[in-house]
Order: structure tokens, then sequence, then C-alpha cells
């Protein structure tokens, strides 16, 4: 699982967050949401993943529109504009897990750009 809180300001900030899970133990989904003040807002998938592959997930937010780029591998995936929590919140954090059985992670990046 990851979840990032981003975009702070003062009416509130994004919360994204995603995983790769599985019903069966064979076939595994990747997707991904956002906690809005109205519920969780899906935004991408639910999108097969190869059994024990790595998966390089890539996130790019931009601010100016309130949307996300996502690619899986290399691969662009549909995502929609996101919801806002419309709280202050002032812990600014980014979470990897494994909550639910064995999970392994290579390499988490964050960056703040410059528009």
């Amino acid at each position: 699982m990851l979840w990032v809180n981003l975009d702070y300001q003062v009416s509130g900030y994004l919360a994204v967050y995603g995983s790769i899970t599985t019903l069966d133990g064979a076939a595994h989904e990747l997707a991904l949401f956002a906690e809005a003040d109205g519920g969780t807002q899906p935004l991408v998938g639910p999108n097969a993943v190869a059994q024990d592959a790595f998966v390089l997930l890539e996130l790019d937010f931009d601010p100016a529109n309130g949307t996300v780029s996502v690619w899986a591998d290399g691969a662009s995936l549909p995502a929609a504009t996101l919801a806002r929590r419309n709280v202050e919140n002032y812990d600014q954090f980014a979470t990897i897990l494994a909550p639910q059985g064995t999970g392994e992670f290579d390499e988490l990046w964050i960056a703040t750009c410059t528009p």
C-alpha cells in the first residue's frame, strides 16, 4: 500500500492511496484512490499486474488543475480529477507498507517541482 498526502492549502489537502491486491492468490490488481470528504473516490483501476513482479508506479500531480497522471510499468493509465479533504491537517507524510501479507518495496521517491 502507498499513501501520500499532498497539495496542502488552508482549505485542505489531497490524500491519494493505492495498493496491489489479490482475492485468490493468483490474479493481482493495482488500484488507486483519493480519500475525499464524501468518501473514497476511485482514480485508477483495477488494472491487472503480474504475480510476484515489481511494479513501477509513477504519479504526477498537477496542482493547477487538480489532476494526477498515472503510469504503471511505463503504460499511461486513465485518472480522474482529485477530490480534496476540506479539513486542516499538518501531517505531511507518505507511507508505504504491506498490511496483509508480504511485500517488497525497492524505492520511494517524492519530488516537488517548481511549475
